[in-house]
């Protein structure tokens, strides 16, 4: 048997998962050639064919999806032995790149990323504040390390995700807007005849809502913004209302302001998420253990 590098297990993952020599390379920043020699290598060492090639696709064959599985347990155990051994050493290479949409982290500790650099002043970091949407594309392609991202991820099953808050949207009015007195849930249904003042497709809020509304054939009629400011001036108007997340314990910052859930439910969670199968650098790993800390988990 010839030498099998671990870089190869983790281009055949990442090829897998994409279907595309093309797609992959530009997640993995290597030319498709550069992949293709990689997965030719594989299937001439262990003499299978592991992707049949239809319409420009890579489809696995059964042979593939065996070595998907087994490819998946052995990174996962290099991780592992790679990690402890960094611990063992003391080294703390690399770089933490977070992406977090401002409601998020807002729902959280907006303090959050200050308080760990203040904690780990030595290391290279880095914080930025995207869309919901947004944050879930660069989390996918690579462009950061972990994410603070809104209800499960596409593709959920390639992400370890932790769970650190769990709330619901919920119907926002403001001063003399009397829509929510006396109410103590809003159905989707109630919302048909009024303008709903939100940020646009690029939010989660948006997506969650329509998604809903479709699903009982229920057609909303929106306000799309990027102007926070406009969206509270706005919602304070009858006929007009705002979309927040409601926590069990809601405290408006207004003795005018109202907020009341959905019936049923829309969930609004809150997890940091990071790859299963990425290398995670030492940045990586404290951050992630400060956030568990923070929270109790």
């Amino acid at each position: 048997m010839g030498k099998i590098e671990i870089k190869q297990i983790y281009y055949f993952v990442e090829v897998a998962k994409c279907g595309s020599l093309t797609k992959a390379a530009k997640v993995l920043f290597v030319t498709p050639q550069a992949l293709s020699k990689s997965i030719s290598q594989l299937e001439k060492e262990y003499n299978c064919q592991f992707f049949i090639r239809k319409n420009h696709n890579l489809i696995l064959s059964d042979s593939g999806r065996q070595f998907l599985i087994d490819a998946k347990a052995l990174l996962e155990h290099y991780h592992s032995v790679d990690r402890r051994v960094k611990e063992l050493s003391g080294i703390e290479p690399g770089y933490l790149r977070v992406a977090a949409a401002p409601d998020s982290l807002g729902s959280l500790d907006i303090d959050l990323f200050k308080k760990f650099r203040h904690l780990y002043p030595q290391l290279n970091s880095d914080y930025i504040e995207l869309p919901d949407k947004i944050v879930e594309e660069y989390i996918e392609t690579d462009q950061v390390d972990v994410c603070f991202n809104i209800n499960k991820l596409p593709n959920q099953n390639e992400y370890e995700s932790i769970l650190l808050l769990h709330s619901e949207l919920c119907v926002v009015t403001r001063c003399n807007n009397n829509f929510l007195n006396n109410r103590d849930y809003v159905t989707l249904k109630d919302l048909e005849n009024k303008k709903i003042v939100m940020k646009g497709e690029l939010f989660k809020k948006f997506h969650i809502l329509e998604k809903a509304a479709q699903t009982e054939n229920i057609t909303l009629n929106y306000e799309l913004t990027s102007d926070t400011t406009l969206v509270l001036d706005r919602i304070a108007l009858p006929g007009c209302i705002g979309i927040g997340t409601y926590a069990y314990r809601y405290v408006p910052k207004n003795l005018d302001d109202k907020a009341v859930p959905f019936k049923p439910p829309l969930p609004w969670d809150v997890y940091l998420s990071y790859k299963k199968y990425k290398p995670l650098s030492k940045p990586v790993q404290l951050f992630i253990k400060f956030i568990k800390e923070n929270y109790g988990l």
